[in-house]
């Protein structure tokens, strides 16, 4: 039977090192994790640069990856977390673009599908028909399905709608889950 011991003295280093950057693998040891809730649900979080967004961000996906391990439920592609940039996630689905390994369709069906998906960074991307086209497909399907999703980003979703020309993507983020300002960093 696994338990929180087991994870703490083993397994959470593992999972750092598996799902997050040198840098943040670096923050998620050194700093002192928040007060997090035991059951992730959708967040929105957004705030100033160097508010902490991204590291409460990671927190809170390794929370999440603490309780499937603890109840033993990551077993399929679906239960998968992944913690991305929305740069990097945008560059992902380009990428695919005329390949005949991956296309763009399987692409955007792996993040829709995802049991967590965190976009770090959100709203950074120059705003095009086609980006604002996927990004939609992707919080869209996410929304529909009840997918736990968390988003960081220096824009409210008021500035994301001004930004995006656009408030269909900001109004299914706010009913997804909530939304957070991030007023100062964690502290260490």
């Amino acid at each position: 039977m696994r338990n929180e011991q087991e994870w703490e003295q083993k397994i959470r280093k593992q999972f750092i090192e598996e799902n997050f950057t040198p840098r943040l693998q670096k923050d998620l040891i050194r700093i002192t994790p928040p007060n997090l809730p035991q059951e992730i649900e959708s967040l929105y979080i957004f705030g100033e640069t160097d508010s902490g967004k991204t590291v409460l961000a990671a927190f809170l996906m390794l929370q999440e990856l603490k309780t499937m391990y603890l109840t033993q439920s990551r077993q399929e592609e679906s239960d998968k977390c992944v913690f991305i940039s929305t740069p990097e996630l945008i560059f992902n689905i380009r990428n695919s673009l005329g390949k005949s390994t991956v296309t763009e369709l399987e692409v955007l069906n792996y993040y829709s599908n995802l049991h967590l998906l965190v976009l770090d960074d959100f709203g950074v991307v120059k705003s095009s028909d086609w980006v604002i086209q996927d990004l939609y497909l992707i919080i869209n399907n996410r929304y529909e399905n009840l997918k736990k999703t968390i988003f960081t980003s220096n824009l409210s979703l008021e500035e994301l709608a001004v930004s995006l020309g656009d408030d269909r993507i900001p109004a299914r983020i706010r009913r997804m889950g909530k939304v957070f300002r991030k007023g100062s960093y964690l502290q260490s």
